[in-house]
């Protein structure tokens, strides 16, 4: 079967048309499906010919003119399916791969063919994550819950995320985990976030997200960056005062990896264009949950369900010591993490360092004191015990008295 390749755009103002030629021959090679490929280039003429050694397909060319515009044509006659269609296998792929190293030389360039194949894989290779439709039961769940009452995309989302939780809608609108509480200066939909996945959610093959490894949550590397990317990404379509925007933007994000670029790739050329087209409010929840789903899934999550009666790290040290004791102990380390650990003052750090020794002395006994470092050090590298005292402290919450640091 043959196709034809029609190519046509602008080179970049002060590109070198024969630079541009070394890149697009780079990506011909000994070996693979363009092994016997032969090219030509014209300095003089400034143009490349490539021909594909098969006598049967066109030579390919290439030439800018005086303003760096190329319009031109190519018939091939590649397989364009089957086992020779597959990546690393497939010229037609290979002379578009070839094409794309020098995509950023030119200042537009479009590519399409007769079967629209060209035009779909070029987009393949900018949008790393794909918009994908829903399927029979998401699209189902979208259209109960919107019949329940969930008639925006910020409820519908609210809505499954809390069906998913085993909680009601108001109660998630508060809800955070204490271990996602390093967002806290971020808008309020991202701890939501942060909490739906850390609860219900495994990434890749590194198992359940609550049960990863702190080190792996907390620092930069794959997981990180897929996290921020859906919850970043997620914020952009809550416009109720609980996200960054008030309307859906076009503009270009700042970036932080690859991955969360992709995201605003997608929803910048994919999803908000139709969005904002959208009259329909089913329909733009449909779509809302579409960018949900096909973010969530190509960032490498799947939903495994919330795990129940996980307790946190407090509750295990009232069952060691006792309800009395370690409400004591957690007192004390709490109202320390407040006026003392989060203290940059050292002034009165050490006011508040010596109040503190002095009132747990005269208040609990002069064996108080040592029995209390013990615990200290048994659990002060523990990184969730650290997380939730931390949380406590931030927030003024139970296990604060403030009249042992005055």
């Amino acid at each position: 079967m043959s196709d034809t390749i029609f190519y046509k755009g602008v080179l970049k103002r002060g590109r070198d048309p024969l630079a541009v030629f070394e890149k697009i021959t780079k990506g011909i090679g000994k070996r693979g499906p363009s092994k016997n490929w032969t090219y030509t280039i014209d300095e003089e003429q400034s143009s490349l010919l490539i021909d594909f050694q098969d006598d049967k397909s066109e030579t390919f060319f290439l030439q800018f003119k005086e303003k760096g515009e190329f319009n031109d044509c190519c018939k091939v006659a590649f397989p364009l399916e089957g086992e020779l269609f597959e990546d690393g296998k497939s010229e037609f792929k290979a002379l578009l791969d070839a094409l794309y190293k020098a995509r950023t030389s030119f200042r537009s360039i479009e590519i399409t063919d007769d079967f629209g194949l060209a035009e779909s894989y070029w987009d393949s290779k900018r949008f790393k994550l794909h918009f994908r439709d829903l399927t029979a039961a998401e699209d189902e769940r979208v259209r109960r819950l919107y019949a329940q009452g969930s008639t925006t995309p910020e409820q519908l989302l609210r809505s499954i995320m809390a069906e998913d939780m085993e909680m009601p809608v108001e109660e998630l609108w508060d809800y955070i985990n204490v271990y996602t509480n390093f967002l806290d200066n971020f808008p309020a939909i991202h701890r939501t976030l942060a909490s739906y996945l850390y609860e219900t959610a495994e990434f890749r093959k590194e198992g359940r997200v609550c049960e990863m490894p702190f080190w792996q949550y907390y620092e930069p590397g794959n997981f990180f960056f897929s996290e921020f990317a859906f919850v970043e990404g997620l914020s952009w379509v809550f416009l109720d005062g609980t996200g960054p925007n008030t309307a859906i933007s076009l503009e270009k994000e700042r970036a932080f990896s690859q991955k969360d670029a992709q995201v605003g790739l997608l929803f910048r050329e994919k999803f908000a264009p139709v969005f904002i087209a959208e009259t329909d409010p089913l329909e733009k929840c449909i779509l809302t949950y579409r960018y949900f789903v096909s973010i969530y899934d190509d960032l490498g999550f799947r939903f495994v369900g919330r795990t129940k009666n996980r307790k946190m790290v407090m509750e295990k040290i009232l069952e060691e010591y006792g309800e009395e004791k370690g409400t004591v102990y957690l007192t004390c380390y709490c109202t320390t993490e407040r006026y003392i650990f989060q203290n940059f003052d050292p002034e009165t750090k050490k006011q508040y360092s010596d109040c503190l020794i002095k009132n747990m002395t005269d208040r609990y006994g002069e064996d108080f004191f040592p029995e209390y470092l013990a615990f200290k050090r048994k659990y002060e590298n523990d990184t969730k015990f650290r997380r939730e005292t931390e949380y406590v402290a931030d927030r003024k919450l139970k296990y604060i008295d403030d009249s042992l640091v005055l």
